[in-house]
This record gives structure tokens, sequence and C-alpha cells, in this order.
């Protein structure tokens, strides 16, 4: 559904083995920069795309992100900021 607010949400399935969905609302189109981190904050991957206005989604795997157990995922644009966690079994 198009939203006029921006919202991060927590992927599905949490916690995930193989492939995890990450969905987002965006105020307006823009280029939206997601990253992700292992608790000790390294970076594991950066994901910079350009998104539509409303709902987003992107699928990650975890063979991308390389890593297990508890990791942090955050969108940034120019105008927001906003951060969730999600868990990699392997």
């Amino acid at each position: 559904t198009a939203s006029a607010s921006f919202e991060l949400f927590q992927n599905k399935p949490n916690p995930f083995s193989e492939e995890t969905i990450i969905g987002f609302n965006l105020s307006e189109s823009s280029n939206a920069t997601l990253s992700f981190h292992d608790v000790n904050g390294r970076l594991l991957t950066r994901i910079n795309k350009n998104f539509n206005k409303g709902y987003n989604e992107l699928k990650v795997s975890s063979e991308e992100l390389n890593a297990q157990g508890l990791i942090y995922y955050q969108i940034n644009t120019n105008e927001h900021t906003a951060t969730k966690h999600m868990i990699i079994l392997k």
C-alpha cells in the first residue's frame, strides 16, 4: 500500500536461514541505502538504489550477508534513518 509516511518494517521471516524480505515505506521517490552490520558494528554489505514513493521490498539472502546470529539493518535517505535487527540461523 502506498503511504505518505516513512517506515522501516521488520524483516519476514525472522529468524531466517536462506532469504528474508525487508519492507519499507518512503514518503517520496528517492535514493536509499540499506546497510547491514554485525553486533560488533562491522559492515557486512550495503545496498544503494533508487526506490519509489510508498511501499518497497528488498529480498536479502544469508549468502549476501555471510554472517549468522544478530544482524542490524538500517535504511538511510536524505530525510530519514531507521534501524531494526534480524536473526540469521545457519
